[in-house]
């Protein structure tokens, strides 16, 4: 699995290895780091730094680490961030996100949260649809029956 970045350097700093010899911690300016272990691409980094070039990488998990394999200087600064976009979905297509049960459980008790504090109008029909909604999951999860049933 690679992931790719675009970063500015804070500093450069040379370590000594045990069996990789020596080897370069890079510190970006969002003070997370990563290690080099070529020459060419530390001194890339350096450059980067005294330039105050964007550096864009990728990077490897090798072993238990991830290991920058390539780096190259982004002469006109960082690129705009890209905005992941998903393709509409078409009449009758259902959506193919579906969150893990923490998630769900998270948001359920949220709303709890909140229709308890009173955080949620309950004057407006929202807000009635969702403690109405509350309330039929939690006695569907407790297997409470209502009704002649």
């Amino acid at each position: 699995m690679a992931i790719e970045d675009t970063k500015y350097v804070k500093s450069v700093e040379a370590k000594a290895g045990g069996k990789s010899g020596t080897y370069w911690t890079v510190t970006w300016t969002d003070d997370k780091h990563d290690n080099i272990f070529d020459k060419a691409m530390m001194d890339k980094c350096e450059e980067a730094q005294a330039n105050k070039l964007a550096v864009h990488y990728t990077k490897e998990k090798k072993g238990n680490y991830f290991n920058i394999v390539t780096l190259e200087l982004v002469r006109d600064g960082l690129p705009p961030p890209v905005k992941p976009e998903s393709p509409p979905l078409q009449e009758g297509e259902e959506s193919t996100y579906h969150p893990a049960p923490q998630e769900v459980g998270m948001w359920w008790k949220e709303l709890g949260e909140m229709l308890r504090a009173k955080d949620i109008d309950m004057t407006k029909p929202a807000g009635k649809l969702m403690r109405t909604a509350y309330y039929a999951k939690m006695m569907s999860v407790l297997d409470i029956k209502v009704g002649n049933t």
